[in-house]
């Protein structure tokens, strides 16, 4: 005799859907990544912002929370207005700076000095303004159930921030610069919100110093072998450049030297391996020190998986690079004429060199528009998503029920500075 099944059973699947998952696969990303690639290279770079509203929309659908997607109602236009807005912007500054070199040409060597500080500066400033628009305006681009994320504060009280903690990372020589990402991450997260609620930050001492020893292994490491070379190993740097350049006598290379020099390459190799770890351990601490209604997020995200995308990656789009040198030799070698060696007339030569130049042309814009793109988005950045999301878990779906839209204003453009300086992801 057939059951018929209760409301308490008919509803119970929905409750069973992973807190959060991505449901994506790669042939379709593939397909979008090499249109994408091949529309930017055929318009200049002007497709560029088609390009990134397409990839998001891709990414933000197929992350699914509660098993209801994300949506990213970015356009297109927004990005392209934001970077012609800062364009106008930028491109008076680095005249006017040009021109102030020119005018202290001749002049002593702490004016230039000077100069040059002054324009890093407000690179600097205007780098960390980009990363507060670019986070406003993408969350004030998603919505979930309808419902859209957005984004409060000042950019400026966020470069404040940034120049004190800045400074104070400069004073400790770089061991205060995990307690400067928890204050910058902290301000944005405390300014965000889900509709008309407010997303906190708090990161515990004990998680605090979770980040930091990360980081100090990394700096030690790092900044460590470079003050033991610089004290004890300077004097033979020029051997070493020599040696590295081909013009040096291999007598002049000490076993002493060598053991030292050979030290700081392999700490060298292992840096990223350091950075890689810390930074995923900062990613893991922020997500858990997000708190909606007093509940939290959790992450258990595993920086071996992040670190071994990487080598994948960096791998891979290594073998491609000499790939494509090796066929571009081949090329060149076959098209300057069959005694392999360039005509005398200057004319003929430039007819020799012209498609030459079309080819290796064609070969970068290939190697760097196409190949790469498509080995990174789906070799790192497709599986780190996935990756991020199967480790990540969501507070209770009770606490979203009662969350109604905002009323706050969007900004009507954005992340042209982003762009501009080309930082931030996808």
């Amino acid at each position: 005799m057939q059951q018929t099944m209760t409301s308490e059973e008919l509803l119970e699947p929905e409750g069973k859907f992973p807190d959060v998952e991505f449901t994506g696969s790669r042939r379709p990303l593939f397909r979008l990544i090499l249109k994408n690639s091949l529309l930017t290279i055929f318009t200049v770079g002007i497709y560029r912002f088609w390009a990134k509203t397409w990839v998001r929309q891709y990414y933000w659908g197929n992350v699914r929370v509660y098993g209801d997607p994300l949506e990213y109602t970015g356009r297109p236009i927004e990005l392209l207005v934001g970077f012609l807005i800062v364009l106008a912007i930028l491109l008076p500054m680095g005249g006017i700076y040009s021109g102030l070199e020119l005018m202290a040409e001749g002049a002593p060597s702490t004016i230039h000095e000077t100069l040059n500080a002054s324009y890093y500066v407000v690179l600097y400033m205007l780098v960390q303004v980009a990363f507060y628009r670019m986070w406003r305006f993408r969350l004030t681009r998603t919505t979930w159930r309808g419902i859209r994320f957005g984004m409060d504060g000042s950019a400026w009280t966020y470069l404040g921030l940034s120049i004190m903690w800045g400074l104070v990372t400069v004073a400790t020589i770089g061991i205060a610069f995990p307690w400067m990402r928890a204050k910058l991450i902290e301000y944005r997260m405390n300014q965000s919100r889900f509709g008309n609620t407010a997303f906190s930050f708090h990161m515990p001492v004990q998680d605090l110093w979770g980040l930091f020893v990360p980081w100090l292994v990394t700096y030690l490491v790092y900044f460590g072998a470079l003050i033991y070379l610089a004290f004890f190993y300077w004097s033979d740097l020029q051997v070493i450049w020599e040696l590295g350049m081909g013009s040096g006598n291999p007598e002049d290379l000490t076993a002493d030297m060598a053991r030292g020099y050979l030290a700081f390459f392999i700490l060298f190799l292992l840096f990223p391996v350091f950075l890689v770890w810390y930074r995923t351990r900062e990613l893991q601490f922020s997500i858990n020190g997000i708190r909606i209604e007093n509940q939290r997020f959790h992450s258990e995200i595993r920086p071996p998986f992040i670190l071994w995308r990487i080598v994948l990656t960096l791998f891979s789009c290594g073998i491609v690079i000499i790939a494509v040198s090796i066929a571009f030799s081949v090329i060149m070698a076959l098209g300057i004429n069959f005694d392999g060696v360039l005509a005398d007339d200057p004319k003929k030569m430039i007819k020799q060199l012209i498609p030459l130049f079309v080819v290796y042309s064609i070969g970068l814009a290939f190697l760097f528009l196409v190949a790469i793109p498509i080995l990174t988005h789906l070799l790192f950045r497709f599986p780190a998503v996935k990756h991020i999301c199967e480790t990540l878990y969501a507070p209770d779906q009770s606490v979203f029920e009662e969350i109604i839209q905002s009323t706050q204003d969007d900004p009507s453009y954005g992340e042209g500075l982003a762009d501009a300086f080309d930082v931030g992801a996808i």
